[in-house]
């Protein structure tokens, strides 16, 4: 006598990914560089028929408007219905912001140091065009003031003297080029 049994497995895990939808713009002069969800993944139980019918679970929105910085969510996964999951009850959402790098220009009056008691500095140009570059919020915030071209003239004498120029800036900014570079000073007795 022959027994002919039917096993069916009635539920089966799979491994799905997670996918987030990011909404919102950041801040002016930032822009998002990576999304990333930890973990990347769930292990879901269900039925077959259940499991095929999706290729990814979308977990909640979130939302970037106005950020500056990383923006960090834990949210909770929402299962398909008839579906579970061991284990995990948050899923950590990184939204990683930065600032985008830019460019500007800017007119400075250079200015002597180091100049004698008595002397007077006259250059050439009355002013340069400093070209920078670094992160555009840096350079949005920028005043006239924040940027100085400058010479140290106390080593030099009376005359006329070829001399290149020396650029303070804020932190976070580079010098790109100083036009015309170099300039004339001329050295007198007031």
């Amino acid at each position: 006598m022959a027994v002919q049994i039917d096993i069916r497995q009635s539920i089966l895990r799979r491994t799905i990914p997670l996918e987030v939808a990011v909404f919102g713009e950041p801040a002016p002069g930032y822009r998002v560089i990576s999304v990333t969800i930890s973990p990347p993944t769930l292990s879901v139980r269900g039925d077959i028929g259940t499991l095929q019918q999706f290729d990814a679970i979308v977990l909640p929105g979130v939302d970037i408007t106005g950020a500056r910085e990383n923006v960090l969510r834990d949210v909770t996964p929402a299962l398909p219905a008839g579906t579970t999951t061991a284990g995990v009850r948050l899923v950590r959402v990184i939204v990683s912001i930065a600032a985008v790098d830019g460019s500007a220009r800017i007119s400075v009056a250079p200015q002597a140091l180091g100049l004698p008691d008595g002397w007077t500095a006259r250059f050439n140009v009355v002013a340069v065009e400093v070209s920078l570059q670094g992160p555009q919020p840096l350079l949005n915030a920028l005043l006239a003031d924040d940027v100085r071209v400058t010479i140290d003239v106390s080593s030099l004498s009376i005359g006329t003297h070829e001399v290149e120029l020396s650029v303070e800036l804020p932190d976070g900014l580079t010098a790109t080029s100083v036009q015309p570079a170099p300039v004339s000073v001329t050295l007198t007795i007031s």
